[in-house]
């Protein structure tokens, strides 16, 4: 589990196609990103998540993300 929290999936949000350049491999990518709208279950997950989750304010999430994808998901919401 990528931040040991349990999510429940609301509904299908959409999907883009992105295509980006990676200068450290020298390679180009075409990525297709589906996103859903979820909310925490009341579950508890005793492990340890592989990422620590951070809460932004909805001013910084634009430079947050690394694919403008997944800032497209987000201004959907």
């Amino acid at each position: 589990m990528e931040l040991a929290q349990p999510v429940q999936l609301l509904y299908r949000l959409g999907e883009a196609t992105q295509y980006f350049y990676s200068a450290d491999d020298d390679r180009h990518y075409k990525m297709l990103a589906v996103f859903f709208v979820g909310q925490f279950t009341d579950e508890v997950y005793s492990g340890a998540g592989e990422h620590p989750m951070d809460w932004l304010p909805e001013t910084e999430t634009e430079q947050a993300y690394f694919h403008e994808c997944h800032a497209w998901a987000v201004r959907q919401t």
